[in-house]
């Protein structure tokens, strides 16, 4: 298992790797930065390039750059790039390594449907007034319990978790958002989400139970 116990791994696009089987595809890529140079600016003593784009290949994927991995059960302090982050870790709460599984359900969104569950950025920063709003609209309120975890909570959602902020909540939802599935798969995914993106961490499913999942596992089970 990739997910194991007491280990926090990080988990989003940025840190997954694309296997390749066939290396014939590499060939090609540098043929094509030859032929057409990917374009670059100087900083300072440095030259950055900008990415080529990869094919899609039928590699396993891999998962890389383990900088921000932790051990132990409990921890506190910024985890996850903005557009991933969980929501304790956005209001400053402990937090363990279900915030793996927040990251990897976002990840999934991000791969499948390619754009984000939620896009509440400013300048690259999150804009946590924003992303509440977007986060109440597609999951619905955090339950009561969850709330009261943190006094930041009242600046969102009153005592019967009413949205206030300032920010109005749009017509938005998982549904909506879903583009490439209908019927029964359709439903199958979203209710694969939602178990990923549970408010309260303890409710969302281990990295084991994932395996299980009716959409994960497909009709060959």
């Amino acid at each position: 298992m990739l997910l194991k116990a007491n280990r926090i791994i990080d988990i989003h696009p940025n840190n997954i790797l694309a296997g390749v089987e066939d290396v014939s595809v590499l060939t090609i890529l540098e043929r094509d930065e030859l032929s057409s140079p990917s374009p670059r600016k100087q900083d300072g003593d440095r030259i950055i390039y900008l990415s080529r784009p990869m094919f899609l290949t039928d590699g396993e994927p891999l998962l890389s750059d383990l900088g921000e991995a932790r051990l132990g059960q409990s921890h506190k302090g910024t985890i996850m790039p903005s557009l991933y982050r969980a929501p304790e870790v956005i209001l400053g709460l402990d937090w363990n390594n279900k915030v793996d599984i927040w990251g990897f359900g976002q990840t999934i969104w991000t791969i499948f449907q390619g754009s984000h569950v939620f896009r509440s950025e400013n300048m690259g920063e999150l804009d946590k007034m924003q992303r509440f709003a977007e986060m109440t609209s597609c999951l619905g309120s955090p339950p009561q319990e969850f709330r009261n975890r943190s006094p930041e909570c009242a600046d969102y959602w009153d005592e019967n978790g009413n949205w206030r902020g300032s920010v109005s909540i749009h017509g938005q939802s998982l549904e909506l958002r879903e583009k490439q599935l209908d019927g029964e798969e359709k439903e199958q995914f979203l209710r694969l989400m939602r178990k990923m993106l549970a408010w309260p961490p303890e409710e969302r499913p281990s990295a084991e139970e994932l395996l299980y999942d009716e959409w994960i596992r497909g009709n060959d089970y």
